[in-house]
């Protein structure tokens, strides 16, 4: 049944009640991907204006109902403070949850995810750690046969073994 917006008797307030009554629609929406999508939208103007908070908000709420894309989007944001404080410690919090979401597919997005965290890790000095992502990501490379991103891999093992004896 149709349900008039009451009190609207200019464009203005028109366009402000749709508004209203179109952005918590949006929030409510029930797919990750959507959500992520339209938080994309409002971080970057896309159709709408911008608006920062909404985004962020619409991009955690798909990041924490499973959407690896937010999560991902999450990571870069904290990585090289896009929109956000620039944290490492996050960054490396939403690698690992990425990591998480994706580790039973053993396919190229699981060995990307593997080494970005890997990346992060030797980034911010936790060698050990480090060096146990990358053992891991040489076992998806076999299986994948990447063999580009072995040769990255193994590369970085040694710097870690270079780290490691300078301590």
């Amino acid at each position: 049944a149709y349900r008039p917006l009451t009190g609207c008797t200019c464009p203005e307030m028109l366009a402000g009640a749709l508004e209203e009554k179109l952005g918590k629609a949006a929030e409510d929406i029930r797919h990750p991907e959507q959500a992520f999508l339209m938080g994309l939208g409002f971080l970057l103007g896309v159709e709408v204006e911008v608006d920062r908070a909404r985004a962020l908000r619409l991009i955690e709420s798909a990041a924490n109902r499973g959407s690896c894309n937010a999560v991902a989007q999450l990571a870069m944001m904290y990585r090289f403070g896009n929109f956000v404080e620039r944290s490492f410690e996050k960054e490396l919090q939403q690698r690992r949850i990425l990591l998480e979401l994706v580790r039973e597919r053993k396919d190229e997005l699981t060995l990307k995810a593997t080494i970005d965290l890997a990346e992060c890790l030797w980034e911010q000095k936790k060698f050990k750690e480090a060096q146990d992502v990358y053992l891991d990501a040489l076992i998806l490379c076999n299986i994948q046969q990447a063999w580009k991103q072995e040769l990255v891999c193994m590369g970085r093992l040694g710097d870690i073994a270079m780290e490691e004896q300078d301590f």
